[in-house]
């Protein structure tokens, strides 16, 4: 794994240097390596999915106080 140290971890976890663009992304060290933080990686249309099927299953309600968490 070139280019990754403690250093540039360190600077990843920083909000003030490095900003996620995704609110709900977790962070990898690496391309092929698994999140950290796998619970909160959650892509748009995961999301997506998730209303869908609470739509459906006649939840979106409980889907929607659920997601209101993360704004």
């Amino acid at each position: 794994m070139s280019g990754i140290s403690l250093e540039t971890m360190t600077k990843d976890f920083d909000v003030k240097a490095d900003k996620p663009s995704w609110l709900l992304s977790s962070y990898g060290p690496a391309k092929s390596e698994k999140n950290l933080l796998p619970p909160l990686d959650e892509s748009p249309e995961e999301l997506r999915l998730k209303a869908v099927t609470a739509t459906r299953n006649g939840t979106i309600d409980e889907y929607v106080r659920c997601s209101s968490t993360f704004n």
